[in-house]
């Protein structure tokens, strides 16, 4: 590489104007100290350092190479005092992170995509340091419903075993939230590219243009904006964002604070997303300075879906019919041609429902309700896409059934499921957990036949021990029965393959 100058932002704060002597300084050893005066109030100092080739190394997403980190420190002395100096510090990665929409292995596209701006829609793609990325890997959900329960290890076991089943990239979901430093520090330390929605969602959870949105969304991009793991800010969970449309809030307000604050990543839209008329550098996706506008129509290069949802018993989520599908066992793939000069597409969500294992499951249920259908009569559910069940079965309230799922690929339904004791509950868990391992397999397979760069499966972790959509079940160590970070469903040890 040809080196890189790092450019700092120190914020300041003073209860009354006052003078000093503000340094910054790289541990790979080029430092810059200047003399500044801080009015009272809120202000920042902008300053930079170079970091040469032969000073530090590339940081790379897992698999491709190291993740070498580099502390930056900051430090305001006081003029005239003793006592009083401030000091923050800061680790970084090095590395060139861009999202490529256009053919760029071709000279001709790359020649005059240099001086223009939006997107493409030949595809949708990662290169890190120059080389092209296939990610893979899920979406992150909070990992606890209570957030005074938070831990930190569980957060980085979490990002540990995203790494041992041989993911390189996760998705903070935008119906989420923003996640603790450790999450982010450990994603950095093991090389895992992150894809970060704000946090809005679709249905109601949209952005105001306040100022304390503005505040907070300025507060989280300073937060987290010196992580070398994080490579994309969008807007949005699946909020598809137009001009022409109250979702233009998210190009107008959202990512132009993102990028006011941030110029030094990739901005999208939303997840999924069309891409930009304007705003972005084309080769890179880096904000250029001028007002983002969206694509509203155009060819799809990012998708979310599909989803095998949990039916055939009556419960909160899912339908109570009994509706089977296709196994796709074999796979039958066709003959396709691949490669990056071929059109792609990114797959930022799919997946299937599962049941968490019995060890998370049982210490939350009396044992005279260990079976799928809790060993009662089944509730009466109605309603739309979130049902209101009346009844006394506790299972109902466990989200999504698997029944479907168990009769599809090992041919049990009905009276079976609702057969109580350990025996019986632990081989229906175990029945449902493969079946969405195959599911989820199969569509790994086919889509990968299909010239896809980005595979992020929904989801990566499960939230309580209930019929959801995680790889790794719940996990804190609070709780009786759960394993620090999520116990290992079989899906986890597939993906290594």
């Amino acid at each position: 590489h040809g080196g890189f100058e790092v450019r700092i932002r120190v914020h300041l704060r003073a209860s009354e104007e006052t003078t000093g002597k503000l340094t910054v300084a790289g541990v790979w050893g080029q430092s810059a100290s200047t003399s500044v005066r801080v009015p009272a109030g809120a202000s920042n100092v902008s300053m930079a350092l170079r970091a040469s080739a032969s000073e530090v190394r590339l940081w790379w997403p897992a698999g491709m190479g190291a993740q070498p980190l580099y502390a930056v420190n900051a430090s305001f002395v006081p003029d005239g005092r003793d006592a009083g100096q401030v000091s923050a510090s800061r680790s970084i990665g090095f590395r060139y992170a861009v999202l490529v929409t256009g053919n760029d292995t071709d000279p001709e596209y790359v020649r005059r995509a240099v001086a223009e701006e939006g997107s493409e829609s030949h595809g949708m793609m990662l290169r890190v340091n120059g080389a092209a990325v296939f990610s893979r890997g899920a979406n992150m959900i909070p990992m606890e419903e209570l957030e005074g329960w938070m831990d930190a290890d569980a957060h980085r076991t979490l990002v540990s075993s995203a790494v041992r089943a041989g993911m390189n990239a996760l998705r903070v979901w935008g119906g989420g939230m923003f996640l603790p430093d450790a999450w982010y520090d450990e994603c950095d330390r093991l090389g895992i590219l992150v894809y970060h929605d704000m946090q809005y969602a679709q249905e109601g959870h949209d952005p105001k243009e306040t100022p304390t949105q503005e505040a907070e969304l300025r507060h989280i991009i300073r937060r987290l904006s010196h992580h070398a793991s994080i490579v994309i800010w969008d807007g949005c969970n699946e909020c598809q964002v137009k001009m022409s449309a109250p979702t233009a809030i998210y190009a107008t307000f959202v990512l132009r604070v993102v990028a006011e604050e941030d110029m030094s990543r990739v901005v999208w839209p939303s997840c999924p997303a069309l891409g930009w008329t304007t705003g972005v550098h084309k080769l890179t996706h880096l904000p250029n300075g001028r007002p983002l506008a969206t694509i509203e129509h155009g060819r799809t290069i990012e998708v979310h879906g599909e989803y095998l949802h949990g039916g055939g018993f009556p419960s909160v989520n899912g339908k109570a019919a009994l509706e089977p599908f296709e196994s796709k066992i074999p796979l039958d793939l066709q003959a396709t041609e691949t490669g990056l000069s071929r059109a792609n597409v990114f797959a930022s969500e799919f997946g299937a429902v599962v049941m968490s294992s019995f060890e998370s499951m049982a210490p939350t249920l009396d044992p005279s309700h260990w079976a799928l259908h809790a060993g009662q009569p089944s509730d009466t559910c109605a309603g739309g896409f979130e049902l209101t069940c009346t009844g006394p079965n506790v299972m109902a309230q466990r989200n999504y059934p698997c029944d479907n799922i168990i009769n599809v690929y090992f041919g049990q339904a009905g009276p079976v499921l609702n057969q109580t004791g350990e025996h019986n509950f632990k081989k229906q868990l175990y029945q449902c957990m493969i079946g969405q391992a195959l599911e989820v397999k199969q569509d790994i397979e086919s889509r990968r036949a299909e010239n896809t760069f980005g595979l992020l499966v929904w989801q990566f972790n499960e939230i309580w021990p209930t019929g959801g959509w995680g790889s790794i079940e719940y996990g804190n160590p609070k709780f009786p029965g759960q394993v620090i970070g999520g116990g290992g469903e079989p899906l986890p040890y597939w993906y290594k393959k």
